[in-house]
Order: C-alpha cells, then structure tokens, then sequence
C-alpha cells in the first residue's frame, strides 16, 4: 500500500519527542507512508531561541517551508491541544502540502479570540462564558502540570513529560494573538478526535470546538489530554484509519 504522508505537530510545553511511541505504533501497525514531526520555535530542538517577535503566521511559514524541503504531499496534518490555532495558517497558505487535517483535542477559539481570551484567568467554573483552567500555577509549574497533563500516566512518564515541559515554550503569539479563519475549510476534509476524559478541554467544550471547524469527521476516545503518551497503540490505530481513508 502507498500510505501517504502524516504530519504531527506538537502542543504547549511540548516537543516532537512527545510523537515517539506513536510513531513507533503506527510503524508497527505497517504504517508506511512518510511520519514528519516538527518542533515548533522555541520547542524541542528549537528551545531557547527568542521568539518574541514571532506572530502565528510565522509559526506556519516555518513549518511549512521545513515540510517542503522534505517533499512532503497529500499529507494528514495532525495536531494536538494548542497546535488549533496553527494548522489553519498551515492548510491556508500551502494547501498543496495537505489534503487533509485532524485536530486532536484542540482549542479552538472563535474568529477575532485568543487562546487567552478562551481560556480566561480564573479556575474552571467561575466564569462561565470562558473555558476556565483546571487548576492554578500559583500552586507550582509541576502541580500545575500535573493536573494537565498526569491522569492515566505512569510515574516514570509523567517525569519524561514534565522534565520536557519544563523546557518548551511556545512564542507568546500563540496564546495573545486573536486568529482568524476566513477560508477555511475550504476543500480540505477536516475532522476532530474528542478525549473524553480531558482535563484541560472538557467534551462539551470540545464539541464546540469541532463545531467552529466544521468537521467532516468526528472521533470520540476515552483517554485524557495526552493519549500520544498514555494511549498511543489506540491513536496509531485511529490515525491510520485517518490517513488511509481521506
């Protein structure tokens, strides 16, 4: 079979390292076809460059200009959590790279919103017209992360996650900037995995989410945030079924 190519990118406070054993899963389920996982500025092999002056557009530029030097095509473009507000820019501005996308569990706020406006600043459930976080920083950066990142892991690779998040950082643009999706769709098929058991992104805001992206395809798997980590034979397997069928 000629699978085609898959592209992964990565969410906040997190790398390429983070696809590892899904890769590894989808090439021992026979996956074939070309696996790109690129490392958002700032993140991975890009860590301590100065972003500051990045703005989301730039973030696509890069990762696109680094996908065409790998002869990339009709690719799947993934993404995960906060990878939402990229991979519209991404399909927009090179629409020959990708035919089609899947954003896994993303955040996805509304034109002319920013992630920080989605989100807000209080815990979860104090206003009701934003996402709300699960738990506060204040606590500290591991607690904090924990209540993100941890359920369903193994100590062992919660420690692997946590050393890593500790290090990545995406530019600031990615979370103050307001995005915009005019176009978009367009003619590429688009479809969204909910993570039932998500922390950060409750289902029922998720649903919204696939809502504003108008998905040709919505996935449902029970796992927290991150299933690349805690479930990655079940992603592999949905990721294949993806790719094989757009």
């Amino acid at each position: 079979m000629n699978d085609r190519d898959i592209v992964l990118v990565h969410g906040g406070h997190h790398g390429a390292w983070c696809w590892d054993a899904v890769v590894e899963c989808l090439r021992t389920l026979g996956y074939e076809g070309n696996i790109h996982t690129p490392d958002v500025p700032g993140c991975g092999s890009k860590r301590g460059r100065d972003t500051d002056r990045l703005k989301l557009a730039d973030i696509a530029e890069e990762l696109n200009d680094e996908l065409t030097a790998l002869d990339t095509r009709n690719a799947l473009l993934v993404g995960h959590s906060m990878a939402g507000v990229v991979l519209p820019l991404m399909l927009d501005s090179r629409p020959d790279l990708f035919s089609s996308a899947c954003f896994l569990t993303t955040s996805i706020p509304q034109n002319g919103e920013s992630i920080r406006d989605l989100f807000g600043t209080e815990l979860r459930g104090v206003d009701q017209t934003r996402l709300g976080w699960p738990a506060s920083p204040e606590g500290g950066l591991k607690s904090f992360f924990a209540a993100m990142f941890a359920p369903d892991m193994t100590p062992g690779q919660f420690d692997l996650v946590l050393k890593n998040a500790l290090e990545d950082v995406w530019p600031a643009c990615a979370s103050a900037e307001s995005v915009y999706r005019s176009g978009f769709p367009g003619s590429v098929n688009v479809s969204y995995v909910v993570t039932e058991r998500d922390p950060i992104l409750p289902p029922a805001w998720q649903g919204r989410f696939a809502e504003r992206l108008g998905v040709t395809r919505l996935y449902s798997i029970d796992t927290p945030h991150e299933p690349f980590i805690t479930h990655p034979d079940l992603l592999a397997d949905l990721l294949m079924t993806e790719a094989r069928t757009t």
